[in-house]
């Protein structure tokens, strides 16, 4: 998970969904839905905040991200998806 941007547990949430979308794009009309799902579990599971809270920088980036979930942007780099902060290090 490491290898795809996975590193930051926010950032897992954002490339997943992404990936997921980015295979079946008929979930694309329901990507709201699907974030907004995740958030009601994380706080019901009190995990919520404890997301938000995660410590790192937001990178300066050149170019438009693939997608943009839970706030965090993705970008394409080949033929993987990988979160803001992974794929500032390859820049």
């Amino acid at each position: 998970m490491q290898k795809h941007g996975l590193g930051i547990r926010r950032c897992s949430f954002a490339v997943a969904l992404a990936l997921l979308l980015k295979e079946d794009k008929t979930y694309a009309q329901h990507k709201d839905s699907i974030e907004a799902a995740v958030v009601t579990y994380l706080k019901e599971e009190n995990l919520y905040n404890m997301l938000l809270n995660e410590v790192r920088e937001i990178p300066e980036l050149p170019g438009e991200p693939y997608m943009t979930c839970f706030g965090i942007d993705v970008y394409e780099r080949g033929d993987e998806l990988v979160a803001e902060d992974e794929y500032a290090k390859t820049l």
